[in-house]
């Protein structure tokens, strides 16, 4: 078993299971500071690459897991990051119910969270990039308001426009071929 794969599973239920809970933002909150601080605890204590014996049966977990041909990694260079990460998140979603936010801080905050930790696991660490542009995607529903009902009104969502306009480089912005200096005359 795969201490990494474990740790985003886990994070996965939490999400789903505070998910239909929205509307209720103690419950919530509670629900998502216990967990959180679970993983985190989890992420600390577990022991890799030693067997243990769990109800009888022997079990040994790993360090790593590989995905896509890239590696996730979890060993003591990434393990105290990956927990921090976790145990603050727990503290934020303790104290979220004070600030009331909107209904998708908590389910978007512990996606974050989990795709942050998974940026600090994965091997080699340029790949990072990607998950890290994820949680700014996902901070755009963090950000956007409950009365702006127009998607053009929304800030938080012509952050988003911005953000993929300005990446021409990576294809991203098919909408206005040729205009951009490095590809001019191109058509791409």
């Amino acid at each position: 078993m795969s201490v990494p794969l474990i740790i985003l599973i886990l994070t996965g239920i939490l999400a789903i299971v505070v998910l239909p809970f929205r509307s209720r933002l103690r419950l919530t909150a509670s629900i998502a500071s216990a967990g959180a601080l679970m993983i985190g605890g989890f992420t600390l204590l577990a022991t890799l690459e030693e067997p243990f014996v769990l109800l009888g049966v022997s079990l040994k977990w790993s360090g790593t897991w590989h995905l896509l041909g890239r590696s996730m990694t979890l060993d003591q260079g990434n393990r105290a990051a990956v927990a921090f990460m976790y145990l603050v998140g727990s503290l934020i979603f303790g104290g979220v119910w004070i600030a009331r936010p909107n209904r998708t801080f908590i389910f978007v905050g512990i996606i974050s969270i989990g795709v942050v930790a998974a940026s600090f696991m994965i091997q080699p660490f340029l790949f990072a990039a990607i998950f890290l542009e994820i949680t700014a995607m996902g901070a755009v529903l963090i950000l956007s308001s409950r009365e702006s009902f127009s998607i053009r009104d929304r800030p938080a969502a012509r952050a988003l426009h911005l953000r993929n306009g300005c990446h021409p480089h990576c294809g991203l912005d098919s909408r206005k071929p040729g205009r951009y200096a490095g590809n001019a005359g191109t058509g791409y």
